[in-house]
């Protein structure tokens, strides 16, 4: 909302109570009436909340704040600026149906003043996006509706097939590896505004035809999660908009600038892949080494005050092996293991690093079988799953090679038991805890590296499981904040998929929400807010 919007002046932005929204939840998961957390600790109720969360950005014009002494000693102020969510804010509310007030959208765009003492240019937007291949600007001029569109290929927005080949979900949720030829379509994600400048996220979305890749461990769609692990951003796209677009004779060819900020291969940190499989004459041995990396890689992007792009970025390093080596149908060796590095990067210095490890080794000598399963962590003490015993053939117990991830699907990285059985024995090994590393971008403007630890299946007797949570040191709109959340969260059978793993969970999902102020450079996350009841509460800033 405005106060006192006229064609040539604005006095001051918003609503002059500015503070933390926290949205809790009812029972059912819906959303209980909003309240703001105000700078002094009061806290207040909102009369209405638009819950739009992911993305918060500053609309500033450079106006001075208005002085209102009644208003501050409640804790409030009149701004002369306004924190944004998502793409829109609220210029006004008029009455509708009894007790439903009805809200005008917009998008608002502005232009510095041209002369010394002018104010600066103001525009409505009712809408901007993409569409399709089209990037496309909405608005009200003269009370008639107004809509004009500039088209673009992927390769304009540095997602041409000469780009680096990586992963992206299809439309049904499964991960593909895609980028060698037309087989992905491009979606962009609103990440912000400055002045005339708008931020966006480039997404791929693969094609079902497209080559399919497995799951990364402990995030199968549709048993350990609800679609799976995240999608990571392939690109960064600035759009600039020409105020003569909403002229008679606007051009969007003209008047709408789209430039490449990272195309594939710099955003997805100019990944590299490599698979070598040798297999010696007779089929004694094996040997097989697969390896991905990703420097720099692009995690989340926002505007700071004055109008700079700031990212968070990752390195990511993962090898796989299979070693198997055989003297004689009674005599086999196998080595199998997987390992994961991940540093969470801020101004090219590492926030935060952990590594995921997991080893098998399957030792068959004559009639006796020793099975070792080790996942290691750092920070953590190495868990050893260990079994020794009577082998008589007639079951399988070959391992398969584990897969490294593509460039794409890197976000989430797991490990979860390893399941082999024998006859008479059943499974032989213990089933070891799952356990995730996630680089979670809580908001366009908050992120950090988070892990947690369950068991594998329901404590005997029981409908509940805790599960441990890690958040580390957050990236926010003012840097870095030192401070991490660790939580032991009580998760139950019988709320969302039984199975749904860690952060996936209905308990768990709440511990990645997260927001930045991009005034005050101030982050929430969710730990201080998760005692509250039926889960964690929505987080926003205003």
């Amino acid at each position: 909302m405005l106060l006192e919007w006229h064609d040539d002046k604005i006095e001051a932005c918003g609503w002059p109570w500015h503070g933390l929204v926290i949205s809790r939840r009812t029972a059912a998961g819906g959303l209980l009436p909003p309240e703001i957390r105000l700078p002094n600790g009061a806290t207040m109720a909102l009369p209405y909340f638009r819950h739009e969360w992911g993305v918060t950005w500053l609309f500033d014009m450079g106006l001075p704040d208005v002085p209102d002494p009644a208003v501050a000693a409640m804790g409030g102020a009149w701004w002369g600026r306004a924190i944004m969510r998502n793409g829109y804010c609220w210029s006004g509310a008029r009455a509708a149906s009894p007790g439903f007030p009805s809200f005008d959208q917009i998008i608002p765009l502005w232009w510095p003043a041209e002369e010394s003492g002018q104010q600066p240019k103001l525009r409505k937007i009712e809408y901007i996006g993409a569409v399709s291949s089209s990037l496309r600007i909405s608005w009200i001029d003269g009370g008639v509706y107004r809509s004009l569109a500039r088209n673009f290929t992927p390769a304009d927005i540095g997602q041409g097939v000469s780009e680096a080949q990586c992963a992206a979900k299809d439309v049904n949720g499964n991960w593909r590896l895609v980028g060698a030829s037309n087989d992905y379509s491009v979606t962009l994600l609103f990440l912000g505004a400055h002045a005339n400048r708008l931020l966006f996220g480039v997404r791929l979305r693969a094609a079902t035809s497209a080559t399919t890749l497995p799951e990364p461990p402990g995030t199968a769609r549709g048993s350990s999660s609800d679609s799976g692990a995240p999608e990571c951003l392939f690109g960064l796209v600035e759009v600039v908009v020409d105020d003569e677009l909403f002229g008679p004779d606007g051009d969007p060819d003209t008047h709408i600038q789209l430039t490449v900020l990272e195309n594939r291969q710099t955003a997805l940190g100019n990944p590299t892949y490599s698979l070598s499989d040798v297999t010696a004459p007779g089929g004694v041995n094996r040997t097989r080494v697969e390896t991905t990396e990703q420097l720099s890689a692009l995690l989340t992007a926002w505007y700071d005050k004055a109008g700079n792009v700031r990212t968070t970025r990752y390195n990511r390093q993962q090898v796989a092996t299979f070693d198997y080596v055989s003297a004689s149908v009674n005599d086999r060796h196998w080595n199998v293991t997987r390992s994961t590095n991940i540093e969470l990067l801020y101004n090219a210095a590492v926030v935060d690093q952990r590594s995921l490890g997991e080893r098998l080794e399957i030792d068959q000598a004559d009639a006796t079988l020793t099975v070792a399963r080790t996942i290691s962590e750092t920070g953590i003490e190495d868990d050893l799953a260990h079994w020794e015993g009577a082998y008589s053939g007639g079951s399988g117990i070959v391992p398969n090679p584990l897969p490294v991830f593509r460039a794409g699907q890197g976000l989430v990285m797991g490990v979860v038991a390893y399941i082999l059985t024998l006859p008479v024995h059943g499974n032989v090994l213990r089933e070891q805890d799952v356990r995730l590393i996630w680089l979670v971008a809580h908001s366009n403007n908050v992120s950090s590296l988070c892990r947690s630890r369950e068991p594998y299946d329901y404590p005997a007797g029981t409908d509940v499981m805790d599960v441990e949570a890690y958040s580390g040191p957050a990236i926010g709109p003012a840097g870095v904040v030192p401070s991490v959340m660790t939580r032991t969260i009580v998760r139950s059978r019988s709320v969302r998929g039984a199975y749904y793993r860690s952060f996936f969970s209905h308990a768990g999902v709440w511990w990645v929400i997260g927001a930045g102020n991009p005034a005050t450079g101030e982050i929430a996350r969710a730990n201080d807010y998760y005692g509250y009841p039926n889960g964690g509460p929505a987080l926003s800033w205003v």
